[in-house]
């Protein structure tokens, strides 16, 4: 009875070390990128295209503002920006809080695109924002 229980135990350490060495891993497209909005003059700016690995939300946080923007999601097919498109399904924030995180949703993966950007709008009158951003978040 003993060895029964012993090769049981066995097996099943066996097992599960087995099963923990073949899940795979995956890395997203996470690291910030700093970014610096000039909203003088002009409707919008944006952020360059980085390569959008998973579908999670894009990740945005203004440590400076100097007016109050919209954000939204764009997608490309190409880090150059070509094929570009409004990826956000309807969904746009209002960055208006400096020093807080914003998880934007988005489409970009889904409706086949490669690269992500988040374009801001101006919403009061010309001004600057910068912060750190990527495609994905963690």
């Amino acid at each position: 009875m003993k060895r029964i229980k012993r090769l049981a135990t066995v097996g099943i350490c066996a097992i599960m070390m087995i099963s923990a060495a073949i899940i795979p891993a995956s890395a997203n497209n996470h690291d910030d990128e700093p970014f610096t909005m000039f909203q003088y003059g002009v409707n919008s700016a944006q952020t360059s295209y980085r390569r959008k690995v998973d579908d999670s939300s894009m990740y945005m946080k203004a440590t400076y503002l100097g007016t109050s923007y919209s954000a939204y999601a764009m997608g490309a097919k190409s880090s150059s920006g070509s094929n570009q498109n409004r990826c956000d399904n309807g969904y746009i924030f209002q960055i208006n809080v400096q020093g807080r995180e914003y998880f934007l949703n988005n489409w970009v993966n889904e409706w086949g695109y490669t690269y992500g950007a988040i374009r801001c709008g101006r919403l009061n009158g010309g001004g600057y924002a910068k912060g750190v951003w990527s495609p994905d978040s963690v």
